[in-house]
C-alpha cells in the first residue's frame, strides 16, 4: 500500500529502445553494459569503456559463455549479443579475476 498522498503510475511495455547513450568510463557501468550488451539481439556498442582487469575478466568470461566480443580501441567495446536465451555453458570455471 502507498503512503498517503502518493502518486501512482501505472507503466506499459512500449516496444523496443534504440539509441546511444555516452557516459565516463566507469568500472561498475562497464560491467553492466558488457553485460546487458551480452543479453541484448544484435550488436552493443560501447564507448569510453573502463579497460581494468576487472572488466576484462568480465568481457572474458562472457566469451567463454558464447558472447563475441571485439575491441577496436583501448576504450571502446562491440559486444554481439546472443539474446536473453542464447549463452552458452561454459567449457570450463569462468575465472573472474579475483
Amino acid at each position: 500500500m502507498s503512503p498517503p498522498g502518493a502518486d501512482r503510475y501505472r507503466v506499459r511495455a512500449g516496444g523496443s529502445i534504440k539509441g546511444s547513450l555516452t557516459v565516463p568510463g566507469d568500472k561498475s557501468i562497464s560491467h553492466r553494459a558488457l553485460m546487458l550488451g551480452a543479453l541484448a539481439d544484435g550488436d552493443t556498442h560501447i564507448s569510453g569503456f573502463l579497460a581494468g582487469e576487472d572488466c576484462l575478466s568480465t568481457a572474458r568470461a562472457l566469451e567463454q559463455l558464447g558472447v563475441a566480443i571485439e575491441r577496436p580501441a583501448e576504450t571502446e567495446v562491440v559486444v554481439h549479443g546472443v539474446g536473453a536465451h542464447g549463452l552458452a555453458p561454459s567449457p570450463a570455471p569462468l575465472d573472474m579475476g579475483n
